[in-house]
């Protein structure tokens, strides 16, 4: 019995030894993570990977400008887009006050043919 209560003390002892509050460590247990590593990625000067910066971004030059011939074509009825004067009843663009519409008005802005549109009243 006495050998018994020697080898539990020794193996008491033994393992006393292990506690977590010896250990002398960052974290208050074991599956909190690396909070050096973690403050070592917030102070790194540049975080992106070299490939990052590179701005030569390949591509057909064919296919581009017919996407922005595509885009840049004109609007159909005058080749020009329709618009509204402010407070008008559409959701066109709206026309700035008083707009000279002399040479032609494809958008009906001058409502009493004196050749100034969306009048200010």
């Amino acid at each position: 019995m006495r050998l018994l209560s020697s080898v539990l003390l020794a193996g008491a002892c033994a393992l006393a030894g292990c506690a977590d509050y010896m250990s002398h460590r960052d974290t208050v247990t074991l599956g909190a993570g690396d909070a050096m590593l973690a403050n070592q990625a917030l102070h790194t000067v540049d975080p992106f990977p070299p490939d990052a910066h590179n701005t030569k971004i390949e591509g057909d030059g064919r296919r581009v400008a017919a996407a922005m011939g595509f885009r840049q074509k004109p609007a159909a009825g005058g080749g020009t887009a329709e618009l509204d004067c402010a407070g008008g009843r559409g959701n066109n663009p709206v026309a700035p006050a008083n707009v000279d519409v002399s040479a032609g008005d494809p958008n009906k802005l001058d409502g009493d043919g004196d050749g100034i549109g969306c009048e200010s009243r």
